[in-house]
């Protein structure tokens, strides 16, 4: 870097410096950038407008079909613990009262006339009546062609949009010339004022840092980017039950099964880590007990921390390595636990928790 005082700029191509590409990578992507803002800008946005439409119109089908289920399972366990079967047509019986003598569809002197054979029974002989519940039913479908827009509920994990301060979801825009500068969809178009005409933004797709590999069973995971059939699972929030390896898969515990038990790796991203616990485990890594135990302590109280320094690769895998992987204390004294300040997970939601926190923040539920 040569010049002095600002700006600074590249001794070799003698541009603007681009911390983040290399001299041959920095002028394909400002005709990237450019394509972007000349056309590439308005037909995403069009494009994610019937995203977005028909992602919340799916998501909804998707919860009144879980619901439905639910319901069915509830009723199944009800006719369960109390119906038995006709042994010869096998339709659900419910007694309410009287003695053993059953005829199918009526009462056994009369009355109360039902859909029914009309085979007569003893009650305490009659089969008892199992639950069947259909745990492979399919997911309502997502338009294949919608569901295929370019970083749609990607998450960047380890970076905040320097516009609002939110964490980054979705597409990516990175300065070049900058140091540390990225921003969200939503800001973007904000930079033609905000930010020097001359930068370079590089839009970025997909997670650099992704947090996908050999999670932990019980995690909770929200599944992304399946094409064809499989698409109706973009967006589905689900659990880990198993890790595969060598075809580096997930086994999830969809909704009632939702016809796909195997995941890829790669479509697959934590639901419940967020900026802070990134910024958390980055700072242990960082400081000592005492000045980590005081940042979690600002972080419940709703200050705002800043993370100042640059991490090596070695600390950011590290992170990337336990993030989701943080128990409890082994104990089960509060205060003792907090000597060796660790997140737990809630055990009904499973959302990561800050160590000091008795309750869970999203469900209430019980340390």
């Amino acid at each position: 870097v040569g010049g002095g005082g600002p700006p600074p700029f590249c001794s070799w191509c003698r541009q603007d410096y681009h911390y983040h590409a290399d001299c041959n990578s920095v002028q394909p992507l400002r005709l990237q950038w450019l394509e972007w803002i000349s056309r590439g800008r308005g037909e995403y946005h069009g494009a994610y407008a019937d995203y977005d439409e028909a992602a919340q119109r799916h998501r909804g089908l998707v919860r009144d079909a879980v619901a439905r289920h639910k319901e069915l399972e509830v009723d199944e366990e009800w006719k369960a613990g109390h119906c038995r079967m006709c042994p010869k047509c096998f339709r659900a019986i419910e007694r309410t009262e009287g003695c053993n003598a059953m005829i199918c569809g009526q009462n056994y002197h009369g009355g109360n006339k039902q859909p029914g054979c009309g085979h007569k029974f003893d009650w305490m002989t009659a089969p008892v009546y199992k639950a069947k519940v259909d745990r492979h039913q399919e997911l309502p479908a997502l338009d294949v062609e919608r569901s295929k827009l370019r970083g749609a509920g990607v998450r960047h994990f380890f970076t905040s949009c320097r516009c609002c301060g939110d964490g980054i979801r979705g597409p990516r825009f990175r300065c070049l010339h900058c140091e540390d500068f990225d921003c969200c969809i939503a800001c973007e178009a904000s930079l033609a004022k905000t930010h020097a005409a001359e930068h370079v933004f590089q839009l970025v797709f997909e997670p650099e840092n992704p947090i996908n590999e050999d999670l932990p069973v019980g995690t909770e995971v929200e599944v992304f980017g399946l094409d064809g059939s499989a698409a109706a699972l973009n967006g589905v929030v689900a659990k880990v039950l198993r890790y595969l390896p060598e075809p580096r898969m997930y086994d999830l515990d969809l909704p009632f099964g939702g016809g796909q038990p195997l995941v890829p790796v790669t479509n697959v991203q934590p639901a419940g880590v967020d900026s802070c616990h990134a910024a958390q485990e980055i700072l242990e890594l960082a400081l000592a007990q005492q000045e980590a135990r005081r940042f979690h302590l600002d972080l419940e109280e709703g200050r705002r921390v800043q993370i100042v320094g640059d991490h090596s690769d070695t600390e950011l895998a590290n992170v990337l390595g336990s993030i989701v992987r943080y128990q409890p204390a082994g104990s089960t004294d509060y205060e003792v636990s907090l000597e060796k300040p660790r997140e737990w997970p809630c055990p009904r939601c499973t959302l990561l928790n800050l160590p000091a926190a008795r309750t869970c923040r999203v469900c209430q539920g019980a340390r």
